[in-house]
């Protein structure tokens, strides 16, 4: 898949000014950041591109990590930000770390949130199943009620009153067999493990943040502290009582540790 410039730029979501920070969503789509960017375009400059394989027109995507860091190379050069900070959740928070691994100049803070790629279990996202085939993943996200499940499954609070709206949000997307196919592409390249991570990982200079819900089945804890212990630049923030769905759950409590971490 190839965009060019003005592509890549009508892609991109643009909102408020000040120090530019790049958003990397996860495989819930672009929604990911939704509540957390108003939360910021006071004091920052906030971009939130859409990854290849979230618009129809996009066509077949297969990721892996030499593309996705591509893209977000791309998308830089047409913005024309030559340092970023970046923050990425779930799918894009792997990508976040391959980027900061090839470009570290361009990275002047790096912000991590329930990063994939640590391991190939995906018991918490499919109980009883330890790896899962693209195909395989296309035919369950297209169980509209599993789909309902996975998502109550990622809040706490089963009565949160965001929990309908990102179920929905999240069905119109799999409601479409091209955008579905791509999902189950996405989610199979990025719960499978990065196996070079625990040998490149503790090279990275970047000051990094890990924020992680404590209430994750579908990135364990363990997860966090597991990159902390790989990033020698890291601070370890542990959201305690949220699920898979924080940044959705607890906007403004994303906010606060972005803007104090960016700030120091």
């Amino acid at each position: 898949m190839k965009l060019d410039r003005q592509s890549l730029i009508d892609r991109t979501l643009v909102k408020g000014s000040g120090p530019p920070v790049l958003f990397l969503h996860d495989a819930f789509g672009p929604g990911t950041w939704e509540y957390v960017i108003p939360e910021l375009v006071d004091r920052y400059q906030v971009f939130c591109p859409v990854l290849p394989g979230f618009f129809v027109n996009d066509g077949k995507v297969e990721y892996d990590d030499f593309f996705c860091v591509e893209f977000v190379l791309q998308v830089l050069a047409a913005l024309d930000l030559p340092r970023v900070i970046i923050a990425g959740c779930g799918a894009g928070a792997r990508i976040a770390l391959n980027f900061v691994l090839d470009h570290p100049n361009r990275v002047s803070r790096l912000i991590i949130c329930q990063a994939t790629g640590l391991r190939r279990n995906l018991t918490g996202l499919f109980p009883g199943a330890s790896m899962l085939t693209k195909r395989m993943l296309s035919v369950l996200l297209a169980d509209s009620k599993l789909v309902a499940a996975l998502v109550r499954k990622g809040f706490v609070d089963k009565e949160h009153p965001l929990l309908p709206a990102t179920g929905t949000q999240f069905a119109k997307y799999l409601e479409e067999p091209a955008l579905r196919e791509n999902i189950a592409r996405l989610l199979a390249h990025s719960l499978s493990r990065a196996s070079f991570w625990p040998v490149l990982l503790p090279s990275v200079a970047v000051r990094t943040l890990i924020l992680w819900p404590t209430e994750d089945e579908f990135c364990p804890v363990s997860g966090g502290r597991e990159l902390h212990q790989l990033l020698r630049y890291s601070d370890l923030k542990l959201l305690e009582g949220y699920g898979h769905f924080a940044t959705v759950e607890a906007p403004g409590v994303f906010a606060e540790e972005i803007v104090s971490f960016a700030t120091q």
